[in-house]
C-alpha cells in the first residue's frame, strides 16, 4: 500500500466525518476506505507515520487539534487558547469534557459522553467519543442516570463495564448532584472523578463527609481544573515528541 493511497483514504475518511476524526475513529473505520489497511501487525504505527510525514509538507491537507484529533485544513476547526476558554464557564465545561475524552481515547478506553453537542476546539464531542450509545451493562434505572454523566470510560471488551466516570462541576450549586450521579455506579468497580475549580474543594469535602458518600470516599477523587489540564499538556508534549 503506497503512502499516497493511505493519505487519500484518510482524506476521504475525514470528509465523511464532517472533516474531523480522532485516531480511534480513524482506526475503527479506515478499512472502509482501504480494505488492506490492517494487513500488517504494526498497521496503526504505519498509519500514524504516513499522516505525520504528510503533515510536515507545506501542501498537506491536514491539521492537528489537541493530542489525537485531525481535521482537514479547509475546515473551521481551531485550537482555542486556554486563557480564552477560562473566561466562559460553559466553554470551560465543554473543554474539560474534551480533555477527558482525549485522554480516555489515548489510554485505549471506549469513551462516552452525555454532552454530545458540546464542542472541544470547535469539534462536537460526538465526533470524538468511541461510543454513541451507552452500553447496556446494568438495569434500566441505573442506565438512565448514567446517561447523564459527563464522561465515562469503558473497557474494550465484548461486554464492557464502566471503569472511570467524570463529572465537570462549573457551578458550586451542582456539586452534590454531580457526586450523586457518580454514586449510581457504586455497584461497579468504577473510579469517580470530580473536575472543578480549586475553590470548590471545601464544598466537595462537606458533601463527601456525609453518607452515603463518606463510606466510599476512596472511590472519589477531586481534581482541580489546572491539575487535569497539566496532565493533558504533559501527554500532548509526550505525543509530539514521538511524532515530530
Amino acid at each position: 500500500m503506497s503512502d499516497a493511497t493511505k493519505i487519500e483514504a484518510m482524506h476521504r475518511l475525514l470528509q465523511d466525518h464532517d472533516g474531523v476524526a480522532s485516531w480511534e475513529v480513524i482506526y475503527d473505520t479506515i478499512e472502509r476506505y482501504y480494505p488492506e489497511a490492517k494487513r500488517s501487525d504494526d498497521w496503526k504505527a504505519g498509519l500514524r507515520g504516513v499522516l505525520y510525514r504528510d503533515m510536515k509538507s507545506p501542501d498537506t491537507a491536514f491539521k492537528k487539534l489537541g493530542i489525537g484529533i485531525f481535521a482537514l485544513k479547509d475546515r473551521q476547526y481551531e485550537e482555542t487558547p486556554i486563557a480564552t476558554i477560562k473566561k466562559d464557564d460553559e466553554r470551560m465545561h465543554a473543554h474539560m469534557e474534551g480533555v477527558c475524552i482525549e485522554l480516555g481515547n489515548l489510554d485505549e478506553y471506549h469513551t462516552f459522553t452525555a454532552d454530545k453537542a458540546a464542542q472541544f476546539n470547535g469539534v462536537p464531542l460526538k465526533n470524538l467519543v468511541t461510543l454513541s450509545e451507552l452500553p447496556p451493562f446494568t438495569y434500566g434505572d441505573i442506565l438512565a442516570e448514567a446517561r447523564n454523566i459527563d464522561v465515562i470510560f469503558f473497557d474494550k471488551k465484548d461486554k464492557p463495564f464502566p471503569q472511570k466516570a467524570y463529572e465537570v462541576v462549573d457551578s458550586i450549586g451542582t456539586m452534590e448532584n454531580a457526586i450523586s450521579r457518580l454514586y449510581q455506579l457504586e455497584p461497579f468497580r468504577t473510579k469517580f472523578y470530580i473536575l472543578a475549580p480549586p475553590k470548590f474543594k471545601t464544598k466537595y469535602d462537606r458533601v463527601m463527609g456525609r453518607e452515603p458518600y463518606a463510606s466510599h470516599y476512596a472511590r472519589y477523587d477531586f481534581i482541580p481544573y489546572e491539575n487535569f489540564i497539566a496532565q493533558y499538556d504533559a501527554k500532548k508534549l509526550e505525543e509530539e515528541r514521538k511524532t515530530y
